[in-house]
């Protein structure tokens, strides 16, 4: 890719994320990701904004000092995950997450109001055990045919043949 397209596509992928590159930092971003193909481009673009983002920043002037940073930081990442290719994650890890009605996505259990779960609960926390298991069901039976519809087309716009495009049936009869 020409250096000045590739400056360009850089400038803006920063300007996406309300960002700005001084000239000097994008001169070397530049340079930086002139020996990257094409393919790995926009992935290693996103993985350096990310880089950025995470360093501690006074304005949105992105300085070269902040950039040379992120790009090592994206070198080392590149060599460690090439050590662990297994990560095993055990289930008490596993962030617990709630759905949350009112902004329609799921959050974390640290950023709601529910109290954090003990081994022997009462008979109210096993309420709420299904409560939660209930409003799941609801959110999979409402988005369900959207994301049923939705690989449908991407498998049929790619040549392959869909074999089975009806809408699962989540109704739950409570007694």
């Amino acid at each position: 890719m020409a250096a000045e397209a590739l400056r360009r596509r850089v400038g803006a992928a920063f300007r996406l994320r309300g960002l700005t590159l001084r000239a000097d930092a994008a001169n070397y971003l530049t340079e930086a990701l002139q020996m990257v193909n094409e393919v790995e481009l926009g992935d290693m673009i996103e993985k350096l904004i990310d880089a950025v983002e995470k360093q501690p920043l006074s304005c949105n002037m992105i300085e070269k000092s902040a950039v040379e940073t992120a790009v090592q930081e994206c070198n080392q990442s590149l060599d460690e995950t090439m050590e662990h290719i297994f990560n095993i994650i055990g289930a008490f890890d596993i962030p617990r997450y709630i759905y949350n009605s009112e902004r329609k996505k799921f959050l974390p259990l640290s950023m709601t109001s529910h109290p954090t779960p003990n081994l022997f609960g009462c008979a109210r926390d096993k309420a709420e055990l299904f409560r939660e298991r209930y409003i799941i069901l609801q959110q999979v039976r409402k988005e369900g045919k959207k994301i049923l519809s939705v690989n449908a087309e991407q498998k049929s716009s790619q040549g392959l043949t869909t074999m089975y495009t009806g809408v699962i049936n989540t109704d739950v009869k409570l007694r």
